[in-house]
């Protein structure tokens, strides 16, 4: 699931993997852990994203999912949440999936789209510490920029038959978004 902050991704991919089965997967999460208990750069990373509220750099991003992903509940198949923010991402992620020991996957991608006011707008409500209006400024001025290509990469990819590309509405009802992205995910 890809989308800006208030999209609704988390709700959707927890919806999403209860309704198929999968668990899931958050890299927010991931992230989160490894700064409150990792001593080492990847930790101090992470602790320096959310300070600045920018977005992890990819190596280090690569190396804490793939490290994640290698867990055996993942290796049948996750849902995961959070993921193609940057630029680079896109174009490595079914590399990141394979250092995870997922081979062969079956991809497919629900960008969530949502004007920037209304994400702003619904991430002011959720109520977590970091999100000051700086800090929501930051993240979502990071996560548009760069929206066009990686958007283009994701169809290109789509095209070729590397994965599968969904948009979907979500300004909807989380029960409208949800009916969308399962009728597009059974859509052979």
């Amino acid at each position: 699931f890809v989308g800006p902050e208030g999209s609704g991704k988390t709700s959707q991919a927890k919806l999403f993997a209860r309704q198929i089965g999968f668990p899931f997967l958050t890299y927010g999460d991931v992230f989160r852990n490894a700064a409150e208990n990792d001593q080492t750069d990847l930790g101090e990373e992470c602790r320096r994203v959310f300070r600045v509220h920018d977005y992890i750099k990819l190596p280090v991003l690569e190396k804490l999912i793939s490290q994640e992903l290698r867990k055996e509940e993942y290796q049948n198949g996750v849902v995961i949440d959070g993921a193609l923010r940057q630029a680079g991402e896109p174009e490595s992620f079914i590399d990141l999936l394979n250092l995870g020991g997922i081979v062969n996957p079956n991809i497919t991608v629900f960008f969530l789209r949502i004007p920037g006011w209304k994400a702003f707008e619904r991430t002011a409500k959720r109520g977590r510490v970091d999100d000051t209006v700086g800090g929501m400024m930051g993240r979502l001025g990071a996560f548009y920029e760069g929206l066009g290509k990686r958007s283009s990469g994701l169809r290109k990819m789509s095209e070729e038959g590397s994965l599968r590309f969904f948009q979907i509405d979500a300004t909807k009802t989380i029960e409208e978004v949800g009916q969308d992205v399962l009728g597009n995910f059974n859509e052979k």
